[in-house]
């Protein structure tokens, strides 16, 4: 794994390349899916990053570049960036349509980005978001999170210009285009970059595990795990899952899932794998 200070730089933009069939070798891209596409956003290598949004057709097998536009002529388009988050909403009684919504990362120069944007996977349109509000402050390494009993987006941690003293949490209200900025109960995680947000449905909660706290000039790297959940209409809490064993070292940069299982009385269970992993700090 590469030393994690050489994502901290500038890229330059992606190589104009029409007839590509396939994206780019990419890290610190984004994905998600919506029906039986997986929807992959940004990203880039050492050299450039990238603004392209590519479908992959879990049937098919293949990759398609989308041609997306901008809401109106010679609207904005969002920029190209790597280290954010994207998040898909399905269409309510749609099997194949909803939108991809996408937050923050930094841009080809270096640049923190705090932007939303909207992309529609029916009209292929972004729309850049002017959401009201207390929102989040441009970051990246973060973690943005659909919560369908809320209908909202669910920001978590992130490296941003400010200190914060515990992991910061920000909700998107979809439907009144709202930011709100939450201070959950119980005991509260350190801030972290670069972990990982799961959510379980019914009832919906979330768990996020491992990534970097920002100590001085150095990241210690965590392997803790946390659950976070709705207590009333405006209110969450966080409490620490006793665990049957804990074996996972440290890591960051590390995927985590959803594991359905195949008989009716056993819940679905959330499973970590891959990242980097290490027993105390990484610079």
């Amino acid at each position: 794994h590469d030393d994690d200070d050489d994502d901290d730089g500038a890229l330059s933009p992606s190589p104009t390349t029409p007839t590509r069939r396939f994206p780019e070798c990419l890290r610190f891209h984004a994905a998600c899916s919506i029906g039986s596409k997986i929807y992959v956003f940004g990203g880039g290598t050492d050299m450039f990053c990238t603004s392209d949004l590519w479908t992959l057709s879990v049937h098919t097998m293949t990759w398609t570049l989308v041609n997306a536009k901008p809401e109106s002529k010679n609207g904005p388009m969002p920029r190209p960036r790597f280290r954010h988050s994207c998040a898909a909403v399905p269409d309510d009684g749609s099997a194949h349509g909803g939108h991809i919504f996408v937050f923050g990362g930094k841009s080809t120069t270096g640049t923190l980005l705090g932007d939303l944007w909207r992309f529609d996977t029916n009209t292929r349109i972004w729309t850049c978001i002017e959401a009201r509000g207390n929102g989040p402050s441009p970051r990246f390494g973060h973690t943005m999170s659909y919560i369908d009993s809320r209908k909202c987006l669910l920001i978590l941690g992130g490296q941003s210009m400010e200190n914060p003293d515990e992991l910061q949490v920000f909700l998107y209200d979809i439907g009144r285009r709202c930011w709100s900025s939450v201070h959950p109960s119980g005991p509260k995680p350190a801030p972290r970059l670069n972990h990982t947000a799961t959510v379980l449905p019914n009832p919906s909660r979330v768990i996020i595990t491992g990534g970097q706290r920002p100590v001085r000039r150095k990241r210690v790297v965590l392997g803790d795990l946390h659950m976070l959940r709705p207590t009333s209409s405006n209110t969450w809490t966080w409490y620490t899952p006793k665990l049957a064993f804990n074996d996972a070292a440290a890591r960051y940069h590390h995927t985590a899932f959803i594991a359905e299982s195949e008989e009716e009385q056993t819940p679905p269970v959330a499973a970590a794998a891959a990242g980097a992993a290490a027993s105390s700090s990484s610079s």
